[in-house]
């Protein structure tokens, strides 16, 4: 290791016209880790967005952009002329990337703005406090539910201790080395960055793929958004719905539109169109919805509606596939315990006259007929 380093940004431009060849030869196996990094991306034309971090070249976006040829991508990376690359990588994808030349830990980014993160090849220049502090930065760019994924330089515990010792001694020396500002290694173990995405709230952390030098880690932020409720059939489960679920339960509704208008019911269901459902559950106000699960499989819906602070309305259905089997019991047994644990003292149940099971099925759960109109018939559950 030589005595002499050089800040961040300025060796980086100083190797920009040779950077992916050095860069690739540098990792076991390199081609293969960049085509690898796509791994935990999904495949679809669906509008993303991904956050860059040490950005480089936008080597290790070519395999992601062929999965997701939609995705608007911020790029931030210290050196002006890896970025310089980038662009030139992509003139066919200018309009989806935003470029800046910048010191990721001192940017000012919006919250719950990005779909995904990933940081290839750049942790490694950071100590575990440091690192620890941009992952809390990143839990609030990420939406709930998104997606890290981090590609790097690992090596074993004794090997640790050597690029450590090697990094201390310019602080003790009287350089700030601090936060990336000279070119420094200072690699973990791979489960050392696995545990501490863990520490900060990620979910289903798992390493994708490895080499002697390199390895890719993902996880998922954990989604504030989602509560689960579970029912008294360990097969049948209640999620709070999210936008991301605005297709599925669109197609769901669709499919079932004889079966749920065969009563002379729900047909501002059945007619109202996807942005509507997506406007509905992106901003739900008054409304509560929850998905009902049927061994992970969506099978149908369970709503409440805030009329006054204790007081709800309930709404519900179910596929055809799934009616008959006491999927709905379970499932309004359990939505109305969560009620009721949360102060409602009423729940009412609109349903017309001619949609005998619903009617029974209220009935059963301890519901009782409190109003008759032309139209539906309101029941009441008091607690």
């Amino acid at each position: 290791m030589s005595d002499q380093i050089r800040p961040m940004g300025e060796f980086f431009d100083s190797v920009a016209e040779d950077y992916d060849v050095v860069q690739t030869s540098n990792i076991d196996r390199g081609v293969e880790y960049y085509r690898e990094l796509s791994t935990p991306f999904p495949a679809t034309d669906r509008r993303f967005r991904l956050l860059s971090l040490g950005a480089g070249t936008g080597l290790d976006l070519v395999a992601v952009f062929e999965k997701l040829p939609n995705l608007d991508v911020d790029a931030i990376d210290v050196s002006k002329g890896l970025l310089e690359k980038l662009l030139l990588r992509f003139p066919h994808k200018a309009h989806q990337l935003t470029i800046r030349a910048a010191d990721y830990f001192k940017v000012s980014l919006q919250m719950r703005e990005y779909d995904f993160v990933l940081a290839s090849a750049t942790l490694h220049h950071f100590t575990s406090e440091e690192k620890r502090e941009l992952l809390e930065k990143i839990r609030h760019w990420l939406k709930p539910g998104g997606r890290i994924v981090l590609g790097d330089f690992y090596v074993d515990q004794a090997t640790v201790k050597l690029f450590r010792a090697y990094y201390d001694s310019f602080a003790e020396a009287g350089k700030d080395v601090t936060y990336g500002s000279y070119h420094l290694d200072i690699p973990s173990e791979v489960e050392d960055d696995c545990n501490l995405l863990n520490d900060m709230g990620f979910e289903s952390v798992q390493k994708v793929w490895s080499s002697q030098n390199y390895a890719i880690i993902s996880g998922t932020l954990a989604d504030d958004r989602i509560e689960r409720l579970q029912t008294e059939n360990p097969a049948v489960e209640l999620r709070s719905l999210t936008p991301d679920d605005s297709k599925s339960l669109f197609d769901l509704i669709q499919s079932n539109r004889d079966h749920l208008t065969q009563r002379g019911d729900y047909y501002d269901l059945v007619n109202a169109p996807i942005g509507s459902i997506r406007s509905q559950l992106s901003v739900p106000e008054n409304i509560a919805q929850f998905g009902v699960l049927v061994s992970g499989e969506l099978a149908g819906c369970v709503s409440l509606i805030k009329y006054q602070p204790s007081v709800l309305g309930l709404g519900y259905w179910i596929s055809a596939a799934h009616a008959g089997h006491g999927i709905m019991t379970v499932s309004i047994s359990s939505i109305v315990s969560y009620a009721l644990e949360r102060g409602a003292t009423e729940i009412w149940a609109g349903i017309t006259p001619s949609n005998e099971p619903s009617i029974a099925l209220v009935k059963r759960l301890g519901f009782e007929l409190a109003r008759t109109q032309e139209s539906h018939l309101s029941y009441r559950f008091r607690g």
